[in-house]
């Protein structure tokens, strides 16, 4: 964790055209055009208004209640992390944690607020790729899943490091990076290698 920095010397918006956790399933799972969108806007440093997306504001609403009713469940104190965290060793991405956990080793805090119709499973698939990405960053063990469905459910999920999704992720972000820093041309061609790539790494076994 030698090279993770809570609070960043380089200018904001030289962090955000790096890689975040709300990109990551786009990356492993998206389309070409997801792809290009996503470099393109990275470019412009241009950035979705969300101010009038419920279930995102609902998300932001809830954020500091979900932590302290984690930490009431669990026992555990909560690091908040006002800054978006970067790492030396991975300088194409950054993590916008909600929160860091120092037990035994260290652990990502995620609050979420979601439908309430949906599985926990299906939650956390939803989530995953966003997670292994906060894990990469952090070099944190495992990420606990904080999540309130509706008005109703509380569920907390520990989700483990998986250096096989990581791989996939630093794959797709470092060529991305590179070509939002115009070190390498967007490719259809690299993207049909990635799909391939995908499929050798997801059939391996961890």
């Amino acid at each position: 964790m030698e090279g993770l920095q809570r609070k960043q010397e380089k200018p904001k918006f030289e962090v955000l055209k790096t890689i975040g956790g709300s990109d990551a399933n786009k990356l492993v799972h998206g389309t070409f055009r997801v792809w290009s969108d996503l470099v393109y806007d990275k470019i412009l440093g241009e950035s979705k208004d969300l101010s009038n997306i419920l279930p995102v504001q609902m998300g932001i609403e809830t954020e500091d209640f979900n932590r302290r009713w984690f930490e009431k469940i669990t026992g555990f104190d909560v690091e908040i992390a006002e800054d978006p965290l970067t790492n030396a060793k991975y300088d194409f991405a950054h993590a916008r944690v909600d929160g860091l956990i120092h037990s035994e080793n260290l652990a990502v805090f995620e609050a979420k607020h979601t439908n309430p119709f949906k599985s926990l499973e299906l939650q956390v698939e939803k989530y995953y790729g966003q997670l292994q990405h906060y894990m990469m960053v952090t070099e944190a063990d495992s990420c606990y899943l904080s999540i309130f469905s509706g008005n109703m459910n509380h569920s907390i999920y520990e989700v483990s490091k998986d250096n096989r999704y990581i791989d996939l992720l630093k794959y797709a972000e470092i060529y991305l990076y590179q070509c939002i820093m115009g070190f390498e041309e967007l490719s259809e061609e690299v993207y049909d290698k990635y799909q391939e790539y995908k499929k050798e790494k997801l059939n391996e076994k961890n």
